[in-house]
């Protein structure tokens, strides 16, 4: 893998954090399984980076700054709020967004396509 590899990772994530920012403010979406899982998946992603990186040849400045912005990403992502018990909105007739939820699935399906 290549820096810039990583770099457009991180450029994925930083969108992948604004929709759930922007979700983590709506009780009904963060109290939504699907945000739950979208949350889990963005965690391990940036836990799976950061030990990527540690194979990547590159100028010991450039990956510390990458890790830098992956921890502050992931502390961002610690920080938003999360439900204790959260439920499938769409099962229980709740959700507003429709039959998919692009907001969360679409923003996880869109970190796979970013493969350079």
């Amino acid at each position: 893998m290549e820096v810039k590899y990583f770099k457009n990772q991180l450029r994925g994530y930083n969108v992948v954090l604004s929709i759930l920012t922007a979700e983590s403010e709506d009780d009904l979406c963060r109290g939504c399984i699907g945000f739950d899982g979208a949350m889990t998946k963005a965690k391990k992603g940036l836990k799976k980076l950061k030990l990527d990186l540690q194979d990547l040849t590159a100028p010991e400045e450039e990956k510390e700054s990458l890790v830098a912005h992956i921890e502050e990403l992931s502390q961002r992502l610690e920080g938003l709020p999360e439900a204790d018990a959260p439920t499938c909105m769409k099962t229980a007739g709740l959700c507003k967004i429709g039959s998919d939820c692009f907001p969360l699935d679409g923003a996880i399906a869109m970190m796979k396509q970013i493969t350079t």
